[in-house]
């Protein structure tokens, strides 16, 4: 009897963990496919929201290829955003320019997320001409896994 309850709940374990690994839930990448996912933009080194977070739409766009995690975003007021960078193998990178609507003033990046569930390091520069404003920042960007939800095609 005792044999059987344990058999049991071990399989009902297994079947959870199986369930929720896909979508990111237990730390692992989801499974190869799109997602959307919710993030925030935080100061660097705190749980704090940046201000750089007003600056972007939510969710963002989740791609998992071969394991591989690649988030796309959109920034709003582009044209007050003159650099983001991610960090990449200890070094900051240039973020992928995918799109930019000039009339809308928002421009769509992308970047390789190594590891979901860890914050990533980001650069931004800002400069605002009419208030002869010219910032630069590092920030992090925080994925909510439990978010992550499949883009039904």
């Amino acid at each position: 009897m005792k044999k059987n309850l344990l058999l049991k709940w071990s399989l009902m374990a297994f079947v959870v963990f199986a369930l929720l690994l896909p979508y990111g839930v237990v730390g692992a990448a989801p499974a190869d496919g799109k997602y959307t996912v919710n993030y925030k933009v935080l100061k660097d080194g705190t749980e704090s929201t940046s201000m750089m977070d007003n600056y972007t739409v939510k969710p963002a766009n989740l791609t998992v290829t071969g394991g591989q995690a690649y988030v796309t975003l959109t920034l709003k007021s582009s044209t007050w955003i003159t650099k983001f960078q991610t960090e990449r193998n200890g070094q900051y990178v240039d973020a992928d320019v995918i799109s930019t609507n000039t009339a809308a003033n928002t421009r769509v990046i992308g970047f390789p997320v190594p590891d979901l569930d860890a914050k990533l390091n980001a650069y931004t520069e800002v400069f605002i001409p009419a208030l002869s404003y010219n910032g630069k920042y590092d920030v992090q960007l925080k994925f909510d896994t439990a978010s992550i939800t499949p883009v039904t095609p």
